[in-house]
C-alpha cells in the first residue's frame, strides 16, 4: 500500500498552561492518498517540558505502521523538529491500585463533582490536555466535544499515565 501525503495544514494551535510548565499544542490536518482513495485524519502535536514534540497518532489511528511513519516523517518537516510518540496502555492493563484511583476520578467527573481543566471560548470548550483525548476540535455543531472526550475512564486513565499520578489528589490536579 502506497501512501502520498497531499498536504499538512495547521488547523488550530494554542498554548496550555498545566501549573508550572506551559505547552505548545498544535492540530494538524493530513490529507493523504492511499491507492488512489483519499482522506484526511486530526493529528494532534505537542511540544513537552523536554522541548520533544510528541504526538498521539498511535490512538486509534486507521493506519499501519508503515503509513504512520510517513505521516509523522511529514509533520516533522512541516514544524521543523523530529517527533516522539507516546504510547499508554488501556485501563485493563493498569495494576489495581491504578485501576481504583481512575475509578474514583471518573465518577467524580460522571457526577460532575469536578469539571476538566481547560477554557471555554466562544462558546466551546478546549481542554487543556487535549493532546491525550482523540476527538474533533470544537465547532459550532459540536461545542463541547473535548469535554465530552475528558468526562470517560479512557481520559483519566492517559492523566493518570502521562503526569505518573500516584493518588487521587494528583490525578485530580491533571484532570
Amino acid at each position: 500500500m502506497n501512501m502520498k501525503i497531499i498536504e499538512i495544514k495547521e488547523i488550530n494551535k494554542r498554548i496550555n498552561t498545566n501549573g508550572n510548565a506551559s505547552f505548545e499544542v498544535v492540530e494538524f490536518r493530513v490529507d493523504y492518498t492511499i491507492d488512489e482513495l483519499s482522506g484526511y485524519e486530526y493529528i494532534t502535536i505537542e511540544l513537552n517540558e523536554n522541548n520533544e514534540l510528541v504526538s498521539n497518532i498511535d490512538d486509534n489511528s486507521i493506519f499501519s505502521d508503515e503509513q504512520k511513519e510517513v505521516i509523522l516523517k511529514a509533520v516533522m518537516n512541516f514544524h521543523g523538529k523530529p517527533l516522539v510518540r507516546y504510547t499508554l496502555l488501556p485501563f485493563l492493563k493498569l495494576n489495581q491500585r491504578q485501576k481504583n484511583i481512575v475509578n474514583k476520578v471518573y465518577e467524580m467527573l460522571k457526577n460532575s463533582e469536578v469539571y476538566p481543566s481547560g477554557m471555554t471560548k466562544a462558546n466551546k470548550f478546549y481542554a487543556d490536555n487535549s493532546h491525550l483525548i482523540s476527538c474533533r476540535a470544537p465547532s459550532r455543531a459540536f461545542p463541547y466535544s473535548e469535554l465530552n472526550a475528558c468526562r470517560t475512564k479512557k481520559y483519566v486513565a492517559k492523566v493518570l499515565q502521562y503526569y505518573n499520578c500516584k493518588s487521587v489528589k494528583t490525578l485530580l490536579k491533571h484532570i
